[in-house]
């Protein structure tokens, strides 16, 4: 997204600094891995594990788990994220903002599970949860790119559009591979 932003004159750059960037992400990893063990035991873990075994479709699995997932964080972002954090990432009110977010994780949810389910593990997910907690939110929230006024919905790293779409996408195409006949 960072790349795509650029491209188009979206995205602004300048005030990256290697140095800065990479010494928080070291420094979230372990927290992130760790507070990611227990948001995936219960989100990947027990919830789309049941659903799996109720042998729900695919798309409830998503929505249900996704939906939950998101809704799960709507008091983080109404009651203890302040508003001034939220606009940065999408200049909107916390209530728009935090529909938005429901939104983009049911999108990551279609990827989160169907990693769960072809590796038959939680360690896949745990370590992509922590990675892109680490990887993708200090690029806005430390102030390393800057995204032109009207261009977040579409390609913030956090919640844009194209970048709920692209989760969506990969996880249909591992979805694909998943139900392709084993030869």
């Amino acid at each position: 997204m960072v790349l795509l932003g650029k491209v188009c004159g979206w995205t602004d750059t300048s005030g990256f600094s290697t140095s800065l960037y990479l010494g928080v992400l070291g420094s979230s990893l372990l927290p992130n891995f760790i507070k990611n063990i227990f948001e995936e035991s219960v989100w990947r873990g027990y919830l789309a594990d049941k659903l799996i075994q109720l042998e729900i479709k695919d798309r409830w699995i998503y929505l249900i788990v996704g939906g939950i997932w998101g809704f799960w964080h709507w008091p983080y972002y109404m009651y203890f994220l302040p508003e001034s954090m939220l606009e940065q990432i999408l200049p909107v009110n916390k209530i728009t903002f935090a529909f938005v977010a429901v939104a983009s994780m049911t999108c990551w949810s279609v990827l989160f599970v169907e990693l769960f389910r072809i590796t038959a593990s939680l360690w896949p997910v745990i370590i992509l949860h922590a990675v892109e907690d680490s990887v993708v939110n200090h690029l806005i929230l430390d102030g390393h790119i800057h995204i032109s006024e009207g261009k977040e919905i579409l390609i913030s790293p956090i919640c844009g559009i194209i970048t709920s779409l692209l989760y969506l996408a990969i996880g249909l195409w591992l979805r694909r591979k998943r139900l392709q006949p084993q030869v």
